[in-house]
């Protein structure tokens, strides 16, 4: 399991005692690091260590990984990035046996600490899921993290609160004292996050980051031998949107596949077989416009009303029960191919306004327990 180790300040010095007390003897980072010039402090640190440092400029995709770095040597090398080059260093070390550390610089997605790794077969190609290296650690840095887009931190918050929706995907497949038991830590991280009587002033507030990062490491961390307990319904209606050519990010994708699930879910009672569920639509919708990301969500939904019109969307929407059958969740017991998908969108848009007008809205009744 990778240790996080969350600091509040960043700087040269510090970053030399981490690449001589964990033995790392190669940097790898982005383009998009280098040419930024809101991380140029970061760049300049990273210039100044006595390890090279390696721009990873290559489109990055599985048909490519066995060459990447093949003429470089290295035992332990440090990320320092998110997303697609975290999975890409990830197998490339799995591939050859080497150790790899993560200086995350975005919060996009819960995949960081995981040992598995979402890349593209090619360009423009489908994705895979593959077994890969599981980082030693994860340094994460308060004023590193503030320099994040806020488009990536609104993905990862997307991803957060999409978990809510995993848990009541989960209870098709495993008994409440399986999640209970398996969950504990990642829920209490959850809550500290999405449900504490806490006022976020911005999203550069330390609490809310060390939060945010705090609940995507948790659930990274049961992702150690693949994405079945964290990745249900809502992830197959993300990847329906990424082949088809939908551009947003997986975090907001994926909120809106929590949406549609618990939506569905929720004008079938039938589906909780007599239960009582831990989390509603209502909760989903309470979240949202909690964390102010009503617009966001909105813009959202108004590109996926868009995108309808093109007929291999429509299709891979229809088609969305046979996606991945063999990952137990919703889209098992609905059928796709019956959703009025405009219908369904439109639903969605209306309810998110109505709920940011409602006296009903209060943070004590966000959870319906």
């Amino acid at each position: 399991m990778a240790e996080l180790i969350f600091e509040d300040k960043f700087s040269r010095k510090v970053l030399s005692k981490l690449i001589a007390k964990h033995k790392i003897d190669r940097i790898v980072t982005s383009g998009f690091i280098m040419r930024d010039p809101n991380y140029k402090g970061l760049k300049k640190a990273l210039e100044k260590q006595a390890v090279p440092v390696t721009n990873m400029k290559r489109v990055m995709t599985l048909s490519n990984i066995d060459s990447a770095l093949s003429d470089k040597k290295f035992h332990h090398i440090l990320v320092v990035g998110g997303g697609r080059l975290v999975d890409y260093c990830k197998l490339l070390c799995s591939r050859r046996n080497r150790d790899l550390s993560v200086l995350l610089t975005n919060l996009s997605n819960d995949g960081f600490a995981s040992g598995c790794s979402a890349l593209p077969l090619k360009v423009g190609g489908d994705f895979e899921t593959i077994k890969s290296r599981v980082p030693k650690n994860v340094f994460a840095f308060h004023d590193v993290l503030s320099l994040m887009p806020k488009a990536f931190l609104l993905s990862g918050l997307g991803e957060c609160v999409s978990k809510l929706q995993v848990m009541e995907d989960l209870r098709f497949e495993h008994s409440q004292r399986m999640i209970d038991k398996l969950f504990c830590q990642p829920l209490e991280s959850l809550f500290d996050l999405l449900f504490r009587d806490f006022t976020i002033h911005n999203f550069r507030d330390r609490e809310f980051v060390f939060r945010l990062t705090q609940a995507l490491y948790q659930y990274s961390n049961l992702m150690r031998d693949g994405s079945t307990l964290c990745s249900r319904s809502e992830h197959e209606f993300e990847k329906a949107c990424t082949i088809s050519g939908v551009e947003l990010r997986h975090g907001t994708l994926v909120l809106i596949g929590a949406l549609v699930s618990m939506h569905i879910r929720d004008s079938k009672p039938s589906l909780y077989e007599g239960r009582r569920p831990s989390f509603t639509y209502d909760t989903l919708l309470k979240v949202i416009v909690k964390f102010k990301l009503t617009k966001n969500t909105h813009k959202a939904l108004e590109k996926l009303n868009k995108n309808l019109s093109n007929p291999v969307f429509s299709k891979n929407l229809l088609n969305l029960s046979n996606l991945r059958p063999d990952r137990i969740g919703l889209w098992n017991y609905v059928d796709s191919r019956k959703i009025k998908w405009l219908d369904l969108f439109n639903e969605i848009q209306q309810d998110l306004y109505e709920m940011k007008r409602s006296p009903k809205r209060e943070l004590f009744d966000v959870l319906d327990m």
